[in-house]
């Protein structure tokens, strides 16, 4: 399941966004996951409320996923 690894670096790079912007609480996470990835989201959705509690920026935050044509996986937008 490298879902995990995948998402404490998208969150990781959330929360330097956050503090490069002053902000403290980040509300939504967009992520985009390509329909040809590897990735399964419903692990994403179950592995969120663990890993958004490693960031500070993140911890009450909620996770949304798009499926997108494609093979990658994006962060598509951080509402603050």
């Amino acid at each position: 399941m490298h879902e995990l690894g995948v998402l404490t670096r998208a969150l990781e790079r959330v929360q330097r966004t956050a503090d490069e912007a002053g902000i403290e609480q980040v509300k939504t996470v967009t992520l985009e996951v390509g329909k040809s990835s590897s990735f399964v989201p419903a692990y994403f959705v179950k592995l969120y409320p663990a890993a958004r509690e490693l960031y500070t920026a993140t911890k009450n935050s909620e996770l949304k996923i798009e499926m997108v044509t494609g093979n990658g996986l994006f962060i598509k937008e951080i509402a603050y």
